[in-house]
């Protein structure tokens, strides 16, 4: 799942890399905030959709994309389309460590990756360009102020530039720190027709330009002048040997800040040809400038503006993109504002053959105003950011704009046509697989979308949406088919899977059945998601998402059963026992070959057993009550007294002098016992002990987890008004208050819960430990479930919450008595684990707004944590164990059990009463058809004492029967075979 940056480290939603020629700056940090405005036109909105709508299918279909990046953050700069149809990805990776180097990564056509560079200085390195050389190599350009590691030359006082030449396999061949004593910047680097490089860039004196040999060596620089009040964003060369800056300037006119686009074309010789300024009542941020095929040139950002000023239009939300066009002396001749209703921010622009334009950007907008696709993905407002391109007619008109997303935070920076009239685009992603995205990454990477050409594509389809698997440690999953089908023609198929999925088997590509299966063994607990693609020329792809839950062992011992000192056997019922394992101590068995075991169909299960002078056993479960079933059957004795032994379990004393001979009431008989115990360190442990006969003896061990306690992963709360930015993910408590009118007093709370060691789930409670800290009123808190788990306590604040994805599950009164207060979230939970998702989240709030603060303990305090209790599930069978003594039990102590002997019964049978019982014992025997018969019983039967039951006058027909053993402290239920 993705991880939410605190407010400190987000990424801006216009794109990284502005540049300053005041003050020293990293890559891109535009002041681009949200404004609370909303000044949408739905009328307008409306007229362009119908004035379009035929137009906008002309939109092109998603071929492939890919996912860059390592655990760090990683953001794209720039790319471009190589000379073998592969790419070159250009950026700058920041460690979480701090510290920034060069990211440099070259893909194939396929686009699989051909290598990877890493590039740096021991101090922060700025990436800003690169360029595919005449010899198919690649000059890697920026600057900064560090030496050593992959830099050869000291700095030559402040930054400076810093470029390295790759081979065409990214082995680095030379680089070169190119600089004075001052800040200097390199923006833009072109090749020369003699064979070199122009580097063109920023120093103190104004902007400087390098010209270097193929070799490295500087040939030629010259300064083309200071230009005072201007943040330059953007330096490209023209093509009468000149250059276009631009940037942002301050308005002199305006009496607070005010930003406005500016543009100064710089002739060859090093003049001014013009300096122009355009902009509206607002802050408008230039971002892109570049040369037209006329001739003249487009200035490309984002403005805040109303219609006003050089603006001719209105705003259709809060930023808008904006674009202006100028002719080649610096005319404006017309202009576009395009947007939805919230925010929008331009990064890149690219102008056609054929004279169109294809601009984009981020986008935080709705389906509105020119956005005619919704967001994607579920995610709060702020977390909302999707790829939003638009293809514009030569005169600024809309042909068609798609939206484009993981479902979380995906920034575009930069667009260009391919060779095949397709168009390659580039950007920042912190999405996980899903939607549009087919891979997750680390953190935030290179997130790459190749888009088809213009053209009618045929498509591909396939009879799933998704695939699913589970898999248990121990057993076998079962592969899954999906049946492939093209729209027309014989496609010549490719399939592909995202990295880091071996545990997935593709099948080889063709029309029809296709079978997946996957193999779990080695992989830890929890969930894992690959992404399988396929493709086709002329074709639209079709992506199929998998997912695998992997149990933990714990989790696959839920209901396990084991066959003590003998092989697996299929046992009655459909209850499947497994070879012996887990066990420790003397490895000894003991068997008979052959022989009659009365009270059981199952006469092998009894023959061996496990017997030696001491031997345990240690079984992985998940936390919670378990009932351990304890077969036993004595097939060499043939009286009582010869075999006593002891059993402890979880470290305490469950049976003493244990004679099997005694409890099952004669030699070659089976008896069970059933013993609930609580697991707490996620282990069970049963030790046999020589007591005072002979040795221990054991013929199988069922282990039946009724419940688990599981405690949260992630747990905070949040907090409105002035604190809403403030994170509290380490508190010790979760405060829950709500009160109209006064944002500072609002708190919620949020916990995330693991099911990757629960079994089935049966019922969920959520369990908190609290009380209300303000007064003694009974204040209702309601429980809400919550699909999107990527948030994390380490960076949640309340502007970033995720949204409710459910009705109110539950609600509980909290009066100012501390204890564990309980909700039911039954329905979310099983409908999360029945979906495959292995996270479960919840929010806390108070909806009646009572004005009184609830605090309960976090997982960070070191008492009474919260807890989400589930009671599973046990398989059918379980419960129907023909000819076998099974105890069903409420009771709360570790006690033994109840007993009845001999079972099946005839005429007449003993039952041995639990010592937890109270006064007022009542027998109650009932049919498979529900026919309940009353026991009578002598008076003043004491618990722990032995009763003699005769059912002679009670006319039984043969069958299973529950005997329900009740008093006031305990209820028991025995199942009963009576025989004739």
């Amino acid at each position: 799942m993705s991880t939410t940056l605190p407010t400190s480290c987000r990424l801006p939603a216009i794109a990284l890399g502005q540049l300053l020629l005041q003050t020293k700056s990293s890559t891109d940090n535009n002041s681009f905030n949200k404004k609370t405005y909303s000044w949408i036109k739905p009328v307008l909105a409306l007229l362009l959709l119908f004035f379009f709508k035929d137009s906008l299918t002309a939109q092109p279909a998603i071929q492939w994309d890919k996912t860059i990046g390592t655990e760090n953050i990683e953001v794209l700069v720039t790319m471009q389309q190589t000379t073998d149809d592969g790419y070159i990805l250009g950026g700058t990776i920041n460690y979480n460590t701090g510290g920034t180097d060069y990211y440099v990564v070259k893909l194939r056509p396929d686009r699989s990756k051909e290598w990877e560079k890493i590039l740096g200085t021991n101090g922060e390195d700025y990436f800003t360009t690169v360029l595919q050389t005449p010899d198919g190599g690649y000059l890697v350009g920026g600057y900064t102020a560090g030496s050593g590691k992959d830099k050869s030359q000291e700095s030559n006082g402040g930054f400076d530039y810093w470029i390295i030449k790759l081979a065409a396999n990214g082995a680095k061949q030379w680089d070169r720190s190119i600089g004075g004593t001052g800040y200097e910047r390199l923006l833009s680097v072109i090749n020369t027709p003699d064979g070199s490089y122009q580097l063109g860039g920023l120093s103190p004196s104004g902007i400087w330009l390098v010209n270097v040999t193929a070799e490295g060596n500087v040939k030629s620089e010259v300064n083309l002048g200071k230009y005072d009040n201007i943040s330059v964003t953007t330096l490209q060369p023209t093509n009468d040997g000149g250059y276009i800056l631009g940037g942002n300037t301050l308005d002199p006119n305006e009496p607070v800040r005010i930003v406005d686009y500016r543009a100064i074309k710089i002739k060859s010789n090093g003049t001014v040809a013009w300096d122009k300024t355009f902009g509206g009542s607002n802050d408008d941020q230039l971002k892109r400038v570049i040369q037209t095929n006329d001739g003249g040139y487009m200035l490309a950002g984002s403005s805040f503006s109303v219609k006003s000023g050089d603006r001719s239009e209105d705003s259709k939300g809060h930023y808008d993109y904006w674009i202006v066009k100028l002719d080649k002396n610096g005319s404006k001749q017309w202009d576009k504002s395009l947007g939805g209703s919230d925010s929008d921010a331009l990064n890149s622009i690219v102008q056609l053959a054929d004279g169109s334009y294809m601009v984009g950007g981020t986008s935080f907008s709705p389906k509105s105003g020119d956005k005619t696709e919704n967001y994607i993905g579920n995610g709060s407002p702020d977390e909302r950011e999707d790829f939003w391109i638009l293809k514009l007619s030569e005169d600024g008109k809309v042909i068609w704009d798609k939206t484009i997303g993981g479902g979380y935070i995906d920034q575009l920076k930069y667009i260009q046509q391919t060779s095949d009239k397709g168009f390659i685009l580039g950007g920042v992603s912190a999405s996980d697989a899903g939607f549009d995205k087919s891979e997750t990454g680390g953190y935030y990477d290179f997130w790459i979308v190749k888009l088809a050409a213009e053209v009618p594509q045929k498509t591909l389809s396939l009879s799933s949406q998704s695939l699913s698997f589970t898999y248990k440690p121990g057993s076998e999953t079962p592969a899954q088919v999906v049946t492939l089908s093209a729209s027309s023609g014989t496609p010549e198929l490719t399939i592909d899977k995202s990295e880091k999925s071996q545990w997935l088997t593709i099948p080889e590509p063709s029309p029809g059945p296709l079978s997946f299966s996957i193999d779990g063994s080695g992989l830890a607990a929890g969930t894992y998601n690959t992404t399988v693609a396929l493709f086709a020329p002329g074709y639209d792809r079709v992506v199929l998402p998998v997912k695998l839950l992997v149990v933990s062992e714990a989790a696959a011992n839920t209901y396990l059963r084991i066959n003590a000192g003998g092989d697996a056997y299929a046992a009655s019922n459909g209850r499947q026992f497994k070879a012996d394992q887990y066990y420790a101590g003397i490895d000894r068995t003991s068997s008979v070959a052959t022989g009659d075991i009365l009270n059981t169909t199952d006469d092998v299960l009894y023959r061996t057993g496990r017997c030696s002078p001491s031997f345990s056993y240690k079984i992985p479960v998940a936390n919670g009550k378990v009932n351990v079933v304890l077969h036993f059957a004595e097939v060499w004795f043939k009286q009582a007294g010869k075999r006593k032994f002891h059993v402890n379990i979880e470290g305490s004393r469950k049976l003493t002098d244990y004679d099997i001979y005694a409890r099952a009431g004669g030699s070659m008989r089976a008896v069970q016992q059933t013993i609930q115990v609580t697991v707490t360190d996620g282990m069970l442990n049963i030790d046999f002990l020589t007591g005072s006969a002979d040795l221990p003896r054991v013929s199988a061990i069922e282990v039946l987890v009724n419940s688990i306690t599981i405690k949260p992963i992630e747990d905070t709360y949040v907090q409105s008004g002035s604190y809403r930015f403030t994170n509290f993910g380490s508190k010790p408590n979760l405060d829950v208050k709500n009160v109209s009118g006064s944002p500072d007093a609002i708190r919620s709370s949020y916990l995330k819960f693991s099911l990757a060691s629960a079994g089935q789930v049966g019922t969920a409670k959520l369990r908190l430990y609290g009380y209300n800290y303000e007064n003694a009123k009974k204040i209702y808190m309601h429980a809400y479930g919550i699909d999107d788990d990527r948030w994390t306590e380490k960076y949640m604040n309340y502007s970033s919450t995720p949204f409710a994805s459910s009705p109110v599950l539950s609600s509980v009164g909290v009066t100012n008595v501390a204890k564990y207060y309980e909700l039911d979230v039954t329905g979310y939970v099983k409908a999360q684990q029945q979906a495959g998702d292995v996270l479960v989240s919840f929010l806390l709030s108070d909806d009646n707004a009572r004005n009184s603060r609830l605090t309960f303990n976090s997982r960070e305090n070191a008492v009474n944590p919260p807890q989400l209790v589930i009671q599973t599930v046990e398989e059918a069978s379980a419960a129907a164990r023909t000819g076998q003594q099974e105890m069903i039990t409420t009771m709360q102590s570790e006690s033994e059990p109840s007993t009845v002997f001999p079972n099946p019964a005839t005429k007449r049978f003993t039952v041995e009463l639990s010592s937890k019982h109270s006064e007022n014992i009542d027998l109650d025997l009932t049919s498979q058809n529900g026919q309940s018969y009353k026991i009578q019983m002598p008076e003043k039967v004491k618990a722990g004492q032995k009763v003699e039951v005769d059912i002679t006058n009670y006319l039984l027909s043969t069958g299973v029967y529950m005997l329900k053993i009740k008093s006031e402290a305990v209820t028991e239920v025995i199942i009963m075979l009576i025989a004739e």
